[in-house]
């Protein structure tokens, strides 16, 4: 008994090809007759089921290429009616909340930080007169 493969057109195929040799042999195996047309038709449904996917697939993808190109026009309409919207009501109006859009408000200021005096700088260590020589390590 050969190992079925799990894909779609290599159980196809091996339908295909047993369909064939049993045809060959239809004297010699009379007790398959039923089971090959069973077989038979269900080859057919597997085909025209095939097709249709196939037939939906296409159609997805240009669904899809139809809605991005919808989608790229509404995104320059929406931009067309805010740029529209400002230059009407002006960039400073409350009224633009109402559409979605932020008015203009100036720029939020910051705070003054105190002024920090820094510390006056520590006098140095009073020297010794010895230059400092570093110790070799042991």
């Amino acid at each position: 008994m050969p190992i079925l493969p799990y894909k779609q057109d290599g159980i196809r195929k091996e339908m295909e090809n047993l369909l064939k040799k049993l045809e060959v042999n239809i004297d010699e195996l009379p007790q398959f007759t039923v089971p090959r047309v069973k077989l038979q038709n269900l080859l057919t449904e597997i085909v025209t089921l095939s097709n249709e996917q196939n037939t939906y697939r296409y159609s997805k993808q240009q669904t899809t290429k139809r809605l991005t190109a919808a989608l790229e026009e509404g995104r320059k309409l929406l931009n067309f009616f805010w740029v529209g919207l400002k230059e009407h009501y002006g960039t400073r109006n409350e009224k633009l909340v109402e559409f979605g859009l932020q008015p203009y408000r100036g720029r939020a200021r910051k705070e003054e930080e105190p002024t920090v005096k820094k510390p006056a700088a520590q006098p140095a260590a009073p020297e010794t007169g010895k230059p400092e020589v570093d110790e070799p390590e042991s």
